[in-house]
C-alpha cells in the first residue's frame, strides 16, 4: 500500500495521539486554546474502532 498525502503508511486513523498538554479542570471563564503548563498527568486524544464511546 502506498503512503497517504502525509507520507504515512496506513497509520492516519484508529490511533491515540499523545499530547504535551497537562490535564486540568476547565476554568469558569471560556478560553481560546487553554494551556496548563504544570502537572504530571498528560492528555491523550483520539480513539480506535474498538474504543467504547
Amino acid at each position: 500500500k502506498l503512503p497517504n498525502e502525509l507520507g504515512l503508511f496506513d497509520m492516519s486513523g484508529s490511533l491515540w495521539e499523545w499530547c504535551s498538554d497537562s490535564f486540568g479542570d476547565y476554568d469558569e471563564v471560556e478560553q481560546t486554546n487553554p494551556y496548563i503548563s504544570n502537572g504530571s498527568v498528560r492528555v491523550i486524544r483520539g480513539g480506535g474502532w474498538s474504543y467504547v464511546a
